[in-house]
């Protein structure tokens, strides 16, 4: 995160199934520090299920 804070991005783009990292798990990790929750986000992934949608709203 301390990236995104320094750098303050227009837009963050996450592959949320590809990655050392869980995307889901970073995008709550993002939205936690108040100088990233207003960068936008843009979610890709191309291995989704519907359980999977309604298990990712925070």
């Amino acid at each position: 995160m301390p990236q995104a804070i320094l750098s303050q991005p227009e837009t963050i783009i996450v592959e949320v199934a590809v990655g050392e990292i869980d995307g889901l798990r970073f995008l709550k990790q993002l939205r936690t520090p108040p100088d990233t929750q207003v960068i936008p986000v843009a979610i890709l992934t191309y291995a989704a299920s519907r359980g999977d949608l309604q298990q990712s709203w925070f």
